[in-house]
């Protein structure tokens, strides 16, 4: 650059400093370019308004260096003071590229205009970007030189510089910058090497990476402590504050750790009190089933949770799905092993006391079938269960059912079964040796002074209706039949029936061999001499029906057994 040269002149108007220098930098992003006062162009230039140095005329040459800190050309302006009497006038340039070694003309393109309305002594930009854009060049390498004049005021008209403006690859701390380099900040102990500020509801930081590689990526060299390649903290906002938020078409937050007993990502909470979250995660995605807020996969566990309070409700991993409608879920676990002993889902409770779940639900709701835990074999064949469970101890139950509720038709366990030769409960004890204890496959027991009932068996032949029969006694095994079904059985014994005890019986008793270590009794019991009809030939309505006659009047109660004679005619046999 060569040196500023200042020559001062007194005249009667005043004192004028006209200052001829070379170009130089207005601004990170911009050139200021000073006119060449060329003898034949006006001499050694004028002083504008007293104050303003500026060509003798409206003519004038520029010439400058291409800045090689130069990204994006963005705009040039001449700036002129027209004098008297202004109005409607024409800037006419013509631009010169060329480097070093080459043909100072070889570049030049043709004359170019612009219109222009100038105002006496009102300083004026005209914009002559679209003649100098198509001859930036190489940054660094390139000069441009300028001719340009006005018309038809050249006369009148006074030209005070050029205004050159582009983007730099250089930092500029007022504005945006983008590297075409890898930076290095090297800071004191204690401070920070990068600090992104926002106040307008943005980004502090943002990085972007059109390749594989991260938009941000932090590392810390420390082999000890606790060391964090990016931390994040929000803690100034009390609502909402995030302290690492990432979006991405694949991994919106992305962790990895190559040591040993180590980890990928790690959230922590630090409040007290409240909700507060270690690790958050929503996704929005509309299509069902394919929004996961957190997904994990690993060679032991997906996703690990740890809760080390005492508090009750507390949870390691805790699932919740605010959706007031849908067949949604808090917790989902999906498995495509197909080996023996893989879960979807899997509990354990390691505490050697203490009434503890390895799987607890919970279901709040009052509809039919709502249910704490449910669980689906959707199997078309095989033999499935939709829940499995086992008890390993010497006095433990596999499936224990419990209604609390101290009123109402509730069920301790439940079984319901849609097929035509399904089940709805089954129990199996398949021990086939051991000592005196008795196995049973399916056992009940009823607490209830007076009218508890250990089993009951009904059969409602399609949905009829079955009788309440009023017992004011204890009953072990209960059987019963639609009202609307006389063939109906309440219990049947495929085999020989032996009872301990009496038999009681409100109608008859129908038996092909009957055995009994007590008394009989039957009602109504008929008298001597009207008994009902036993048989007719081709019927057998009363066929194995034993029935009871009064005595009295010197006469004894007798028991008889209708059956059918060799002859193939019908009697009541007298029993008794």
């Amino acid at each position: 650059m060569r040196s500023v040269r200042i020559r001062a002149f007194v005249s009667a108007c005043g004192l004028a400093l006209v200052a001829i220098a070379a170009p130089r930098n207005a601004a990170a992003d911009e050139v200021w370019v000073s006119p060449t006062y060329q003898q034949d162009l006006g001499g050694l230039g004028v002083g504008s308004n007293t104050i303003w140095p500026a060509t003798a005329a409206g003519a004038v040459r520029f010439a400058w260096a291409i800045p090689n800190d130069l990204q994006t050309f963005q705009a040039a302006k001449v700036v002129l003071i027209p004098h008297g009497p202004g109005g409607a006038a024409t800037l006419n340039v013509v631009v010169c590229q060329a480097q070093s070694g080459s043909l100072a003309l070889s570049g030049c393109a043709a004359l170019s205009s612009q219109a222009f309305n100038g105002v006496t002594n009102q300083l004026l930009e005209v914009d002559v970007s679209t003649a100098i854009a198509p001859k930036i060049g190489v940054p660094g390498a390139n000069y441009l030189a300028v001719l340009a004049y006005t018309s038809p005021s050249a006369a009148t008209d006074h030209i005070v510089g050029l205004r050159f403006a582009y983007a730099s690859t250089a930092v500029s701390l007022g504005s945006s910058n983008v590297f075409t380099a890898a930076q290095t900040v090297n800071v004191a102990a204690g401070a920070a090497a990068v600090v992104g500020h926002n106040v307008a509801g943005s980004h502090g930081v943002e990085g972007i990476s059109d390749s594989g590689d991260a938009g941000v990526f932090g590392k810390s060299n420390a082999t000890g402590g606790a060391s964090y390649g990016v931390y994040g903290d929000a803690s100034a906002n009390l609502g909402t504050g995030t302290g690492v938020f990432g979006i991405g078409t694949s991994y919106g937050l992305f962790g990895q750790s190559t040591r040993t007993s180590s980890t990928g990502v790690f959230g922590r909470s630090a409040g007290v009190a409240g909700q507060t979250y270690g690790v958050y995660g929503e996704a929005l995605a509309t299509t069902a089933g394919l929004g996961f807020g957190v997904f994990g996969t690993g060679n032991g566990f997906g996703v690990y949770g740890n809760n080390e309070s005492t508090a009750a409700a507390a949870a390691g991993v805790w699932g919740e799905s605010r959706m007031s409608i849908g067949a949604v879920y808090g917790v989902g676990g999906l498995v495509n092993s197909t080996t023996v002993g893989a879960a979807a889902v899997f509990g354990t409770a390691n505490g050697a006391s203490g009434t503890t779940f390895g799987v607890r639900g919970v279901n709040a709701s009052n509809s039919t079938d709502a249910a704490g835990v449910r669980g689906d074999a959707n199997g078309a064949s095989g033999v499935t269960a939709g829940g499995y469970f086992r008890s390993a101890s010497s006095n433990g139950t596999g499936v224990l059912g419990w209604a609390p509720s101290a009123t109402g038709a509730t069920y301790g366990l439940r079984g319901e079964s849609d097929s035509n030769a399904g089940n709805g409960v089954f129990g199996w004890a398949p021990a086939t040796a051991g000592g005196s204890a008795h196995t049973y496959g399916v056992k009940g027991q009823s607490e209830m002074p007076g009218a508890g009932i250990g089993v009951a068996g009904i059969a409602t032949d399609g949905g009829k209706s079955v009788a309440t029969v009023p017992l004011n006694n204890p009953v072990g095994v209960l059987g019963a039949v639609s009202d609307s079904s006389p063939n109906g059985y309440g219990v049947v014994s495929i085999g020989n029936v032996k009872v301990f005890g009496g038999i009681q019986t409100t109608d008859y008793v129908v038996a092909d061999t009957f055995y009994a270590n007590d008394a009989i009794t039957i009602a109504p019991a008929y008298t001597q001499g009207f008994l009902p009809s036993c048989g007719s030939p081709g019927t057998h309505e009363n066929e194995g029906k034993i029935v009871q006659t009064h005595g009295g009047a010197g006469d004894d109660g007798h028991m008889f057994v209708c059956r059918q004679k060799s002859d193939n005619s019908w009697e009541w046999k007298q029993v008794f």
